[in-house]
């Protein structure tokens, strides 16, 4: 929306039902900086594709996906740059992404490039994130070669023929993609190294570790915790779900959570004028600030403000209902944490 000049609006409904949130506003900013930071350098606007599909018939007969933005500079600067937005907070590396690298495999095709075209490209790769909470920028970029990704191609290949080839026989084979599999909680592949896994750690080990062992040691853990994880939301979904239908687990509870943030109760107007009243712009430009920064603009205007006074303005945002151990039973109260 923001990308083909429509401002959004806090409190507005997307398309899918979800209410825009200033965050969220913040955050499609910082994508939408990066993508005219690059197309406008060139007077390229025009060459952005948004949210087009991208057909990888070559890699697998099925394969598609989705790219948030493509912008093919070859004509003028022998340049293609993938920009992908990414909202959650798990860390996502533009480093050899195989996603992005199906992406350029499906443009590449779509245009039918010459493999001369495609080797001599300069391939750059973009992942803005900017809830991402670990010490990283909020967007990073990778750049490398059409002839470096062919390495990557490769891969997706292999797995794709042997997929295809197998289907019938292969068992499945646990990895990060675990994570993000609807199939998980079913997955007897997933639970049977889940199990393998916490015997594994319940094992005694010596305190002490020679250096590159403990290297090998930490690298085998950080793996097993990203199956256990995998496996962890795969039962959080069975059991939510079942609770949510009305059944009844003895030790799981859906429990709601405190809203984070406030939302106006009154019109922008009132909002603006009692701004303008004590000495603060509460404009953000044709929408008022969120409650929090008001209170924060006021404290800085009006010395020893109240900041009640915003409470009969605003009010704060609905929680959500969250999936918490209970601490009810009898098996907690005789084995449960201190």
């Amino acid at each position: 929306m923001m990308l083909n000049g429509i401002e959004p609006a806090v409190g507005d409904s997307t398309s899918e039902g979800i209410l825009i949130s200033d965050e969220m506003i913040e955050g499609a900013q910082q994508f939408v900086d990066k993508v005219r930071s690059i197309a406008e350098r060139h007077d390229a606007m025009g060459r952005v594709r948004l949210e087009e599909r991208v057909e990888m018939r070559g890699i697998h007969h099925v394969m598609f996906g989705t790219s948030d933005a493509s912008i093919d500079l070859l004509e003028l600067c022998g340049e293609w740059h993938m920009i992908d937005y990414k909202f959650g907070h798990r860390a996502v590396s533009p480093f050899e992404n195989l996603q992005l690298a199906a992406y350029f495999y499906g443009e590449c095709e779509r245009l039918q490039l010459t493999d001369e075209q495609i080797d001599n490209a300069k391939v750059f790769f973009h992942i803005v994130q900017p809830r991402c909470f670990y010490n990283r920028p909020a967007s990073q970029t990778w750049e490398t070669t059409g002839k470096e990704l062919r390495k990557l191609w490769a891969k997706m290949k292999e797995s794709a023929l042997d997929a295809i080839t197998h289907e019938l026989s292969a068992r499945p084979k646990v990895g990060p993609w675990c994570r993000d599999c609807p199939g998980r909680r079913a997955c007897p592949t997933l639970r049977t190294n889940a199990g393998a896994n916490i015997d594994w750690i319940n094992r005694s080990w010596p305190t002490e570790m020679p250096l590159d062992a403990a290297g090998l040691e930490l690298k085998f853990v950080e793996a097993a915790l990203a199956q256990l994880e995998a496996h962890a939301s795969g039962l959080r979904e069975q059991v939510q779900h079942g609770i949510e239908a009305g059944q009844h687990c003895p030790d799981w509870a859906m429990s709601p959570q405190p809203g984070r943030g406030k939302h106006w109760l009154v019109p922008p107007e009132d909002i603006f004028a009692l701004g303008d009243c004590l000495g603060a712009d509460l404009r953000k430009k044709q929408e008022p600030v969120t409650p929090n920064q008001a209170i924060d603009l006021l404290k800085k205007a009006v010395k020893g403000f109240d900041a009640s006074l915003i409470e009969e303005y605003a009010k704060p945002n609905p929680g959500s209902v969250k999936l918490i151990a209970r601490t009810d039973t009898l098996a907690h109260r005789v084995f449960g944490a201190k």
